[in-house]
């Protein structure tokens, strides 16, 4: 079995890493590799005839993907994004993995219901992220730096929606960072801004960017004293729930943790060593 991620850029995966292991570790003769895509056309035409059985989805494809393919699984649609592409002899149908990884990450570490999240971004990944607090049962506030695909957001999740510059006007118990601010190219920024996090009611922190283990917002956070949650967990249970629709085997959860953790955690020491 051959899968890929389409994605641009794709350089700070560990997508290939985790699903080969867990490939290996099922016994499945398979390979998983990262594409760069820069027509994305040309990338599913090569999923449906190339002999791939499916493929991850990430940024900036999500929302893009979904008029290129032959179905949408019925929370992928209602959603508004695709992460996951499952080839079915040729007939090509989306999912969306990352709303209910995003929600069981959430319900581990806090009660979503009566909870108020402040929902940073405007793109597929924001998108999983209302529905996960929706199911839950909390309120969403999306915040975003363009107005239009702010009241989008809005209308279509029935939450109220503001300029990412009036954050800290929002009473949130929860922030949860969807943008790809603090990772790769712009791993030193944070998408608070001039914004500290001590400036924000939210006693919790949530960042779905997973490489490095903590960005910057989850540090500065920490260090003002707010419970913090990154991005492995949703990460991980994402990827095993691709593997789950592609194989129709149970993925190896917890080897798929081990292997990803391992990898950050020495990252992250050899950050520190300044190596």
């Amino acid at each position: 079995m051959r899968f890929a991620l389409f994605g641009n850029p794709v350089a700070q995966t560990l997508s290939p890493l985790m699903h080969n292991a867990a490939l290996r570790a099922m016994g499945i003769a398979g390979s998983y590799e990262a594409v760069l895509v820069e027509d994305l056309g040309k990338a599913v035409r090569s999923l449906r005839d190339g002999g791939l059985d499916g493929a991850s989805v990430t940024i900036p494809f999500k929302e893009k993907v979904m008029d290129l393919l032959d179905g949408l699984d019925a929370e992928a649609e209602e959603i508004g994004a695709v992460n996951t592409i499952v080839n079915r002899g040729g007939r090509l149908v989306g999912f969306n993995t990352d709303a209910r990884a995003l929600f069981l990450s959430l319900a581990a570490v806090l009660d979503i219901a009566g909870r108020t999240f402040a929902v940073l971004g405007t793109g597929g990944t924001a998108r999983a992220a209302l529905h996960a607090v929706r199911r839950g049962g909390g309120k969403a506030v999306v915040l975003g730096r363009t107005p239009a695909k702010v009241r989008e957001l809005a209308a279509r999740w029935n939450c109220r929606g503001c300029a990412l510059a009036e954050l800290a006007a929002v009473r949130a118990d929860v922030i949860v960072n969807t943008t790809p601010v603090g990772m790769g190219a712009r791993a030193d920024e944070t998408p608070l801004g001039a914004l500290r996090a001590a400036e924000c009611s939210a006693g919790w922190v949530v960042d779905v960017i997973y490489r490095p283990l903590r960005t910057r917002l989850l540090r500065e956070a920490e260090a003002a004293g707010r419970h913090t949650l990154g991005g492995a967990e949703m990460f991980v249970r994402q990827g095993a729930e691709q593997i789950r629709l592609w194989t129709g085997a149970e993925p190896p959860l917890s080897l798929m943790r081990e292997v990803v953790l391992r990898q950050l955690e020495e990252e992250e020491a050899a950050g520190r060593r300044g190596t």
